[in-house]
């Protein structure tokens, strides 16, 4: 009790679950839906080979919720909020269903990861869902001075609080990294159309690698992109074919600008390219 990650709301969280062996509780242990899953033997090789073993028979389950996170974090003021999307994708059997999010911190001397905090609490946000339907939730944390911001993510799953099952479960790092922008964007005319080609992003901003998840694609009739306009078009290829007949309009010019995606990150926008048309005269 009381150790340097020592969190009251962890223990509480804890002792909800029922008693282990003997009506006691052991430490170190694996739970799967709330059953204490790993026999106790003490070797290191045995019990992480019942955990892994654990842990692939519980992802084969198909679950009938997913869930959406996004996480928003401004370092200056160690504030952050997190908005979850739990979209029940197949009939929901369960009474008791739970949304609990978590800070956790990786990194540290132990080579471990801890929970720095429980949101709302460790319990969680009791909600019922229906074959169809979408429960959305907003919570705010905060960072305190000796976590480390890099190291933090954002966990969320949902949980039936009657039979302890984990129906899904998704994680965010709390700083998102933000895509680099598309280097160079060129254009070109194919017959009528009018074909654009890029290349592929992978890095953020700070020079790491990053998958990203696709592209937007704006569109105007004047040199300059409104920074509040919606994407034209999304794309998760590195080219783009506008085929709505932009091609021999003398009346109207079409610019185009692409951004790349991670998450809820959007990269500033690329250098833009035109089309031109003009009507030439007819000589005598």
């Amino acid at each position: 009790m009381g150790g340097t990650y020592y969190l009251a709301a962890s223990l509480n969280r804890l002792f909800w679950y029922p008693a282990w062996v003997d009506s006691a509780y052991y430490t170190p242990t694996v739970w799967i839906d709330g059953v204490d899953s790993l026999s106790y033997s003490w070797t290191i090789t045995t019990w992480w080979n019942q955990l892994k073993s654990r842990i692939s028979s519980r992802l084969a389950v198909p679950s009938p919720v997913e869930i959406d996170l996004q996480v928003f974090y401004g370092a200056k003021t160690d504030t952050g909020s997190a908005h979850v999307t739990v979209i029940a994708k197949d009939p929901i059997t369960y009474s008791g269903l739970r949304l609990t999010l978590a800070v956790i911190q990786n990194g540290l001397a132990t080579g471990g990861q801890v929970v720095r905090s429980w949101e709302p609490f460790w319990g969680g946000q009791s909600f019922s869902i229906a074959e169809g339907d979408t429960f959305t939730y907003d919570e705010e944390f905060i960072i305190k001075g000796p976590w480390v911001e890099e190291n933090c993510k954002v966990v969320a799953f949902v949980q039936d609080a009657n039979t302890y099952d984990v129906l899904q479960s998704v994680q965010s790092p709390l700083l998102v990294p933000t895509p680099a922008k598309v280097a160079d964007l060129t254009i070109n005319l194919v017959e009528d159309d009018i074909r654009l080609d890029w290349p592929a992003v992978t890095l953020d901003t700070g020079g790491n690698p990053l998958t990203v998840d696709g592209y937007h694609i704006y569109r105007d009739t004047v040199g300059f992109r409104d920074p509040g306009s919606d994407p034209f078009y999304t794309t998760s290829n590195t080219y783009y074919i506008d085929d709505s007949g932009v091609v021999g309009t003398i009346d109207r010019q079409y610019f185009y600008w692409v951004t790349a995606v991670a998450g809820y990150k959007e990269s500033i926008e690329s250098p833009g390219a035109g089309e031109f048309d003009r009507q030439l005269a007819t000589g005598k």
